[in-house]
Parts: structure tokens; C-alpha cells; sequence
């Protein structure tokens, strides 16, 4: 049966990077959508649509009825799962075939034989894959019997997959609550709490291969991908080939991965995952049944449009490629740009993006601004967003992917590097900073990492982002806001003189001129700068600024001169209209500073409340000034009077109560679990910042909290 209407049972970055090989491929496509993801860019994009109703995921996207019924309604012959959700759910895919419907992924036999980590294990075993050791049943006989295993130990989600669900444990007096918490999660993300626990590795590497067969029984490897850098068992940075393994190594894991799938007829698009130890032995790890978030860097190195793979497989189709079709072409790295807080233990960043802009991104030109396999320097995977754009605390942290691909790895690496400064996610706290950080650090540029690598050396990592970011030349930032704040007339083009001289209050009153002090906030720090000069041209340069040696078109232009610290300091910044190169898009708040002859680009951007967002050299930086008013809305809006105590412990982010541990009158010690918090599918524990009793809880499980919700009143057993 040949695919003519596709539904698409997913959402954000995904769903867009399905539609553009659906589109190339003929098909009519239809997204599903919640009331957080109305103004989304994936439903603008498609065909058609269809709104779920729910107000949760296990409402919206992880309901099986809702989605067929969408797809009978619709007349979709076909659904495309994507990844997550319910990509690897059985049930799922038997709903599909009992209703007639192409499901564009394995069977559901298959996906129950791989879907499982425990019977996963099992169908290994018994095709001489080599595994850990491990065991499953419930959390009581898991603690009678952990003693086969050892410490130290990874208790794993039986059915679940990215990395939740999975926690490490190296004491008995872990072990209770690791399993409870495990259990729980599980049964909260993928509608089953079996859990087991193997062998834990130290430092290993994750290896992975990407196989694709069709329904003949033929099946095909593309080689491998490296997932060692990760964070919370989560992948952040991915690439291919491997820069660990030999080719001897590489052929025989892509055997084994071959074997493991022809054993249950596996069809379709998968990927079999494996952990390396030092002496390059491999041991299996699990099989993903589905497309990886991480299949692009695949695509770049082999030319093979792997979605397009797994619509030709579903319509019963041969593969386009023969085995011996295929080699590895050069080196590709991506990363995983999340909205996260790399300072703050990556605690989740969800809220009003302000700003969102990238080198050659186009909002206009949707999702199918590229051929998804293409070979092009830079390619990004996103959902689209564009100003204003909200990220919901509801779902994954991600917001993009950024994939490079180069002759050799080092090659890669400097394209990523030379790409990032220039990426703006303004608004929201983002990893593009980390990210950064760790393609410059010795230790990744040596491939000395493993898949611990950034939870065990985090506190030096920590230190190196502060000092990176101290290292920076904040004058650079400063005046360039300075200037930007006070220099009302920057507009996206070079203003006429009679625009130049219309009167605003601030050229009437000259505030400036009266009051020479002005007080900022950089990020969290305050400052104060005597202003000496403010200065704005037309169209034309101050004298000092040679146009030749621009090599932009001419802007606005203001100089300031201020002192600071004793140090007078002498800027000019311009608007730069540089013209765009074919196929690029320049951003349209793109700025040069100038100082003492070199030239320093900046990105700005101003929010609603008064603070310019600096972008410089790839750090954010947040200026506000204390001297000025803020905005009407602002100054003018009800005052409420919400005083909190000492004591009272605040939620770090906005999420949902999952589960309150403990209950007024309890003592704790300091570290002890209050109450876990779900934000962006990640369970986050809070934990009591020191001993003493509960007086008072201020929320029940099932709450909706954000990052000033009072949580509970802790009475401290001694002074603080």
C-alpha cells in the first residue's frame, strides 16, 4: 500500500525534519497539536491539522485513541511516530496495523522483542551479543538479590529510553530510593514502572549503530555514531564515525547490530546501542526502534536521507541502497542546543525567547529551507521558532540541533566554533555557552571523554564558564548597551537628518547631560560609569571611522566617553548594514562597536522590561539600568504585597509537583528529598539546603509551580 496522507504523531523539531522528506516525497501531510503548541510552527507548516484536546501528554500525544481517531478522521493512510512519545510503544503500532493504517516503523512484534531492555537483553544473549550482567523483578527482590551485580550499579527503566529513568547507584543506601524513584518515572513517562538493574561500566564509551532493513530481509548498516558527552544520561553532543574505535572494532559491532535485527526480522529504521570500555571490548547496550534524535550526523556522512529510507520500507518498498553502496564521507558533530542553565546543574530554562536568529536562518522560508541531507557546511534542525516564541515547561528541553560536517573532525570542530557566537536564543538561559566550552576544552579536542565525563569533572566545568565569561572584556558589552539604550533612532535602515532631529524627551531634557552618573546591572553585578561625551552623527561617520575599512554600508553612528574605575574609555558603535550574502540573512540587530581601532560585532536586543541583551564573542550578557524608569506597564501595575520568611525554600523552575516526601513536623538533614518536581520530562529533586523541621507545606502533588512558587517553610535546627 503506497502512502498518500501522512499524520505525523509528534511535534516541535521532529515533526517539521519528517515533513520536509514527506513533502519531497508527494505526500499530504497532517500534524496533531495541544493548546501548547496552537501557534507552533510544525502546524502552520502542514496540510492540514487536528487539535487534541487534553490537558496533559498523557492526554494529547501519548493517547493511542486520540491519534487513531485523528488519523480515521482525517483519512491518513499512514502515521509517522517520530521519536519519544510513543515511538516504541507496541501497543501503538498494533493499533495502527488493526486499523489499517501504515505504521512507519517496525512491527509491533519487534518493537516488543527490542522495546524491552529486559527481553532486549535476552534476544542478545541468545545471538551472542555480549551483555553486563543484570537482573529484573520488583524492588524488594531487586535489594535481596543486588549482590549478584555489585556496586557500582545503573538501575534502568525496562521500557524507557533517552536516558530517563536510569540512575546510578553505588551504595545499598541508594539503592531503595533509586529503585522507588525509578519506578516511578517510568511509569510516569512510558506507562510502565518495570525496572531492572545491570553492571555498571566505569567511564565507557556509547557506541551506536544505524541500521535500516526492509521487508525482504534485507538489512544494512550506516556505520556508527559516538554519544559519549552526555549530562544526565542525556546526549548532548553526537558524532560520526567514531574517533574511539578501530575498523576492526567498527566491523564487528556493525555485524553483531546486523545479526541482533536479522533475529527478529527486524524492518524498518533502527538503532542498536552499545557501551565501549577501555580495552575496546562492547558490550550490548539496547535497541532503539525508531529514528534518533541524533540521525543527522548519519545522514551527513553516508548522503542517505534516512526518513525518506523509512517511508519506502512502510510502503513496502526494497532499500535504495546495497550495502556495499555505502561509505563514511568525512566527519559530522552535533549538538544539542537545550534551554537549560549549565551554572545551575542544568536546571531547566523554559520561558519567552526574545530574541531567536542564526546564520542563514530565514522564518519565512518554514522548514523546508534545506534538502535534510545535503552537503552543506552547517545544517540546523529546529522547531522554528522566531521572536517571542514561548518554550513550555511542559515538554523536552531541547530547541535545536546544530550538525556540521567537514573533511576530518578537526575541520568540524572549527565550523561549530566559528557558527555559535553568532546563534541567538535571547530570553531563556541556553547551553550554546557550554556547548562552546567544551568543543575548545583539551579533553574533547583529544577525545579523552566518556559518558561521565561532564557529571564527574562538573565542578571544574562550572569554574571554567565563569572564568571564560570573566575573561571577556566587559566594556566591549557595556557601552555597546550603553549606547543602544540611550540612541533611540537605531532603526533596521539608515534614517533621513529630518528623522534624526524629530524631538523625543530625551533630546528635549538632555538627561544625560544633568545627571552624568548612570548605574547598571551587568548580569548580577552593579556597576556605575561617569558619562563625559554622547554623541550621535546622521548617516555619515565620526572622522575617526574609516568606511574603507569597514567594508559595510553606512549606519547610525554615536561615540560615548565615559570613566570608569578612574579609566576614561572612548566607543562608537554603528548599525551595520552589511549586505547579505546569497541564501543568508543577515540579523537585523546586528551592531559594531568600536574601540581604540578594532571592531567589535554585537548582537542586541531589548526586552519589554528595560534590559538589553548583549551577544558578544558567543556570551550573553544582561545590562539594566538603575537610573531609569521602568516602562509604564510596568511602574504602573497593582502592587502586591508577598513577603516570604526566612525559611521558605522556592522552586528553582516552573514544572508540576510529581510527589511530596515529607510532612509538616518532620526533622530532616541537609540533603534529605522534600518534594520532586517534573520540568521538561526531567524529574528534579529538591532536597533541604540544610537540617531542621518542616513547619509549613505550601504545595500538594499534582500542583503546577513556577520559579517563585514558595514550596514548603523549613525551620533551621541551628543558626544559618
Amino acid at each position: 500500500m503506497k502512502i498518500e496522507k501522512l499524520l505525523i504523531a509528534n511535534r516541535g523539531e521532529i515533526a517539521l525534519r519528517i515533513m520536509r522528506s514527506a513533502r519531497s516525497m508527494g505526500y499530504t501531510v497532517i500534524a496533531i497539536f495541544s493548546d501548547n503548541d496552537r501557534n507552533s510552527a510544525y502546524v502552520k507548516e502542514a496540510d492540514e491539522c487536528y487539535y487534541l484536546q487534553g490537558n496533559s501528554v498523557s492526554e494529547t500525544y501519548l493517547n493511542i485513541d486520540a491519534i487513531i481517531k485523528a488519523a480515521k478522521d482525517m483519512g491518513a493512510n499512514a502515521i509517522h511516530p517520530g521519536y519519544g512519545f510513543l515511538s516504541e510503544n507496541s501497543l501503538f503500532a498494533e493499533a495502527c496495523e488493526q486499523a489499517g493504517i501504515i505504521f512507519v516503523g517496525p512491527s509491533s512484534e519487534a518493537i516488543k522483542a527490542m522495546g524491552n531492555k529486559i527481553t532486549a537483553r535476552d534476544f542478545a544473549k541468545k545471538n551472542g551479543v555480549p551483555v553486563t550482567p543484570g537482573i529484573t523483578g520488583n524492588p524488594q527482590d531487586l535489594i535481596a538479590k543486588h549482590t549478584e551485580i555489585g556496586f557500582p550499579m545503573l538501575v534502568k527503566a525496562a521500557a524507557g529510553g533517552g536516558g530517563k529513568g536510569m540512575r546510578i547507584v553505588k551504595s545499598i543506601e541508594e539503592l531503595e530510593q533509586a529503585l522507588r524513584n525509578t519506578s516511578s518515572e517510568a511509569l510516569n513517562y512510558f506507562g510502565d514502572g518495570t525496572i531492572y538493574i545491570e553492571k555498571y561500566l566505569e567511564n565507557p564509551r556509547h557506541i551506536e549503530v544505524q541500521i535500516l532493513g526492509d521487508k525482504t530481509g534485507n538489512i544494512i548498516h550506516l556505520f556508527e555514531r559516538e554519544c559519549s558527552v552526555q549530562r544526565r544520561h542525556q546526549k548532548i553532543i553526537e558524532e560520526a564515525p567514531s574517533p574511539s574505535i578501530t575498523p576492526e572494532v567498527r566491523q564487528r559491532m556493525c555485524e553483531a547490530a546486523i545479526k541482533l535485527a536479522s533475529s527478529i526480522n527486524y524492518n524498518n529504521a533502527g538503532t542498536v546501542e552499545f557501551l565501549v570500555d577501555d580495552n575496546m571490548e562492547f558490550f550490548f547496550l539496547e535497541m532503539n526502534t525508531r529514528i534518533q534524535v541524533e540521525h543527522p550526523v548519519t545522514e551527513m556522512i553516508t548522503g542517505v536521507d534516512i526518513v525518506k529510507e523509512q517511508f519506502r520500507i512502510a510502503q513496502d518498498e526494497l532499500l535504495s541502497y546495497k550495502q556495499s553502496d555505502l561509505q563514511i564521507i568525512g566527519h559530522a558533530l552535533e549538538l544539542r542546543i537545550y534551554a537549560e542553565d549549565p551554572e545551575n546543574n542544568f536546571m531547566p530554562s523554559p520561558g519567552t525567547v526574545i530574541k531567536y536568529h542564526y546564520p542563514g536562518f530565514d522564518p519565512s522560508a518554514g522548514s523546508y529551507r534545506h534538502e535534510p541531507v545535503r552537503r552543506i557546511q552547517i545544517r540546523v534542525d529546529d522547531s522554528s521558532l522566531h521572536d517571542n516564541s514561548q518554550v513550555s515547561s511542559e515538554f523536552d528541553p531541547m530547541i535545536s540541533k546544530v550538525i556540521a560536517s567537514g573533511k576530518d573532525r578537526n575541520e568540524t570542530i572549527k565550523k561549530l566554533l566559528a557558527f555559535l557566537p553568532d546563534y541567538q536564543v535571547t530570553g531563556i538561559k541556553t547551553n550554546l555557552g557550554f556547548l562552546q566550552l567544551l568543543l575548545n576544552h583539551k579533553d574533547f579536542i583529544n577525545n579523552s571523554v566518556h559518558t561521565r565525563y561532564i557529571d564527574e569533572n562538573y565542578d571544574s566545568l562550572k569554574e571554567l564558564m565563569i572564568d571564560d565569561r570573566k575573561s571577556i572584556n566587559e566594556n566591549i558589552p557595556v557601552s555597546a548597551a550603553l549606547i543602544y539604550g540611550m540612541c533611540d533612532s537605531l532603526e533596521d535602515k539608515p534614517v533621513e537628518s529630518s528623522e534624526i532631529n524629530t524631538p523625543t524627551i530625551y533630546r528635549a531634557i538632555g538627561y544625560w547631560r544633568i545627571y552624568r552618573r548612570i548605574n547598571f546591572i551587568l548580569n548580577d553585578t552593579t556597576h556605575d560609569v561617569i558619562l563625559t561625551r554622547f554623541k550621535k552623527h546622521k548617516t555619515h561617520p565620526p572622522k575617526s571611522v574609516s568606511i574603507k575599512d569597514l567594508n559595510e554600508s553606512t549606519g547610525i553612528f554615536c561615540e560615548i566617553a565615559y570613566v570608569k574605575n578612574g579609566i576614561a574609555l572612548n566607543f562608537t558603535l554603528y548599525k551595520a548594514f552589511i549586505q547579505s550574502q546569497p541564501g543568508i540573512k543577515k540579523a537585523e540587530n546586528l551592531f559594531i562597536l568600536i574601540h581604540e581601532g578594532e571592531r567589535y560585532p554585537v548582537y542586541m536586543t531589548k526586552s519589554s522590561q528595560g534590559v538589553i541583551h548583549v551577544r558578544f564573542s558567543g556570551r550573553d550578557f544582561a545590562i539594566k539600568r538603575l537610573d531609569m524608569a521602568e516602562p509604564d506597564y510596568i511602574c504602573l501595575e497593582s502592587i502586591s504585597m508577598n513577603q516570604s520568611s526566612s525559611g521558605d525554600i522556592i522552586s528553582p523552575m516552573p514544572g508540576k509537583v510529581l510527589s511530596v516526601i515529607v510532612g509538616a513536623g518532620d526533622e530532616v538533614k541537609k540533603g534529605d528529598l522534600l518534594m520532586v518536581i517534573e520540568a521538561m520530562k526531567m524529574e528534579n529533586n529538591i532536597q533541604a539546603p540544610y537540617a531542621g523541621t518542616v513547619d509549613k507545606l505550601m504545595v500538594n502533588a499534582g500542583e503546577k509551580v513556577d520559579n517563585s512558587t514558595h514550596l514548603v517553610h523549613l525551620i533551621p535546627s541551628s543558626p544559618l
